[in-house]
């Protein structure tokens, strides 16, 4: 009987074992049958490439004009061309004051406030205007007027000839509002002024033109009432122009994708590095489609720029040509189309021209900006500059495009390396020789991906090849060191208070797996960029929405990039996301493939 009990008993602890073995594998296989493997990097990739090709529209939309930067545009062409035309308007400021105001113009014009007269361009110049930087403007000339508070008239005259303009803007600080208002002289103006002309024979030549009209708000209700109809210029509404629209369901709403400008350059650039990932031609031809769409429509957007005053519609960048984010970067698609056989040849040509001989430099050639202090240097450039230029030194075979690319590099590292943490400062403020001290993430991210593009197209036997080699080795040694635990960056590399930044994340994810895949860098650092990656794509969703994108951002102090503001799928970000992804899956270290 215990014999009996015994074989019972070991039978049954047999059968529990069998029973806990097979449901340990029907758990097993339920959970392999319904839990969802992790995408891959690739996978990740084509989800934002798809989310950017939904959320791009390259219809053109009809708009209502709008003042730009507080710049009083006053086109007499309206006028006619013959005689003498004038403008009004009310300039109101809250307290007594002494403003200054640049000016441009290319006629003899009178200005006067309150009947006095306060500038007079006696002869006929070429017109001048130019934004040099960041509402940052170059005009013909300037002058200063004393307003007393409150509402003052002020009276522009011009003698009329054919395009007769004048460009009037108060001169401030770039982002500082405006001191002085302008406002309408008729209640049913909705311009700066309301043009109007006298014949030329009611005028006395020897004259000033403005004294021959003194203004207060009873001449000015009586010309409304009574002037003849033949000499009245009808009232001007706003002007209606072609824009290209903010797609409805993009979550970015700044501006357009397939406007002309830096950030969007970046991310056709990435898109086309995306098609030779996958084989994919879906986002080729999504490149492709951009660069023809912006050639075509160049004869559309100079006109409302230069013609109708359109100084921030669309494209407007393309014509402003004042910096390199206008130039270098925005280019860098047609001149990858360009290395792949597609030919842009005028258009990558006039931003290899600006880039060569149009920026602002110091004196040794280092790429350089007016703001916010004349001959600042800032880490971003280098990317705005050297991709462009070790492409264009591929396309041309001419070496200079090489040798100012290598030059970059070195005089970057010099002007803005901290020598105690090996990481870059946003700037150099050449005038008076001081480093900024914030090392804000993506400037050195700016900084790392320039780098390895140069490394990638630089000549092996480039004097200049072994330096940027040595300084992309230093730099990624100074990123990996002030890596967050969990993989991330911060918006300032070195202060872990500030918020994870997810743009500088992934420009630094693509220095070190192009790092360890190109082998300038030891396998050793593939695991900084599998960590980076892990982090990474928790902030990309399915629907190939990026977060925790920095916005633009110039220089400061450091709480003035604490604070700033965080956009899903801003172009500054989507670019680098796009291509950290495409470079992580191509890490095979010890046989292991990322995930």
């Amino acid at each position: 009987m215990i014999y009996r009990f015994g074989n019972l008993h070991c039978a049954y602890t047999i059968y529990q074992v069998m029973r806990d073995i097979i449901l340990f594998f029907l758990c097993f296989l339920v959970a392999a049958d319904t839990a969802s493997p992790q995408p891959l990097p690739l996978e990740y990739a084509r989800a934002i490439g798809k989310r950017v090709i939904r959320d791009s529209d390259f219809s053109l939309v009809p708009v209502r004009q709008k003042q730009a930067e507080g710049i009083q545009v006053i086109d007499f062409r309206h006028a006619g061309s013959v005689g003498v035309g004038f403008a009004f308007a009310h300039i109101s400021v809250r307290t007594d004051t002494t403003l200054s105001f640049g000016i441009s113009y290319g006629q003899p014009l009178d200005i006067s406030v309150n009947d006095s007269t306060v500038y007079r361009g006696r002869y006929h110049c070429p017109f001048h205007f130019a934004e040099r930087g960041y509402s940052l403007y170059s005009f013909q000339d300037t002058f200063s007027v004393r307003l007393p508070k409150g509402d003052s008239r002020i009276v522009v005259g011009s003698l009329l000839d054919s395009g007769v303009c004048v460009y009037l803007r108060e001169v401030r600080a770039p982002e500082t509002k405006e001191s002085a208002l302008f406002r309408p002289v008729h209640s049913n103006d909705t311009n700066f002024v309301w043009p109007w002309r006298i014949a030329a024979r009611r005028l006395r030549k020897e004259i000033p033109l403005v004294e021959n009209l003194r203004i207060d708000r009873m001449t000015v209700d009586s010309i409304f009432s009574g002037l003849d109809p033949s000499l009245k210029t009808a009232l001007q509404p706003p002007l209606t122009l072609q824009a290209i629209p903010i797609s409805r369901g993009s979550p970015f709403r700044k501006h357009p994708y397939v406007d002309w400008q830096y950030a969007n350059g970046t991310v056709m650039f990435s898109m086309l590095s995306l098609a030779r990932a996958t084989g994919d031609t879906v986002y080729e031809a999504y490149a492709r489609r951009f660069c023809d769409f912006t050639v075509r429509t160049i004869p559309l957007f100079r006109r409302q720029y230069y013609k109708e005053h359109d100084l921030r519609g669309s494209n407007h960048r393309l014509f402003r040509r004042g910096m390199l984010d206008d130039t270098g970067a925005p280019v860098l698609p047609f001149v990858q189309c360009a290395l792949e056989g597609i030919t842009y040849d005028s258009l990558v040509q006039e931003m290899a021209d600006y880039v060569s001989s149009g920026q602002l430099r110091l004196p040794d050639g280092t790429l350089c900006r007016p703001e916010p202090e004349p001959l600042t240097v800032w880490a971003d450039d280098l990317f705005m500059s050297v991709p462009f230029l070790v492409r264009m030194g591929r396309l041309t075979g001419e070496g200079r495009y090489f040798d100012d690319a290598v030059r970059q590099v070195a005089s970057f590292t010099r002007l803005l390396r901290d020598e105690k943490t090996g990481l870059f400062g946003h700037c150099w403020y050449a005038k008076r020789e001081e480093r900024s001290p914030v090392h804000w993430g993506r400037a050195n991210g700016w900084m790392i991906w320039a780098m390895s593009e140069a490394l990638l197209f630089l000549p092996k036997d480039h004097p200049g090849y072994t330096a940027v080699l040595k300084v992309f080795r230093e730099s990624m040694s100074a990123v990996a060191a002030v890596q967050g635990t969990g993989g991330m960056w911060y918006q300032i590399l070195d202060d872990p208070t500030t918020f994870e930044e997810t743009s500088c994340t992934a420009m630094f994810i693509i220095g070190f797996a192009r790092g360890v895949t190109n082998g300038w860098l030891p396998d050793s650092s593939a695991l900084a960029a599998r960590r980076a990656w892990q982090a990474l794509r928790s902030r990309i969703d399915a629907e190939g929405v990026v977060r925790d994108i920095c916005c633009g951002t110039s220089v400061g102090p450091p709480d003035y990039y604490r604070t700033r503001d965080r956009f899903p799928n801003d172009p500054r970000g989507l670019g680098a996301a796009i291509t950290a992804c495409i470079e992580v899956s191509r890490i095979d270290a010890a046989g292991e493939k990322p995930r």
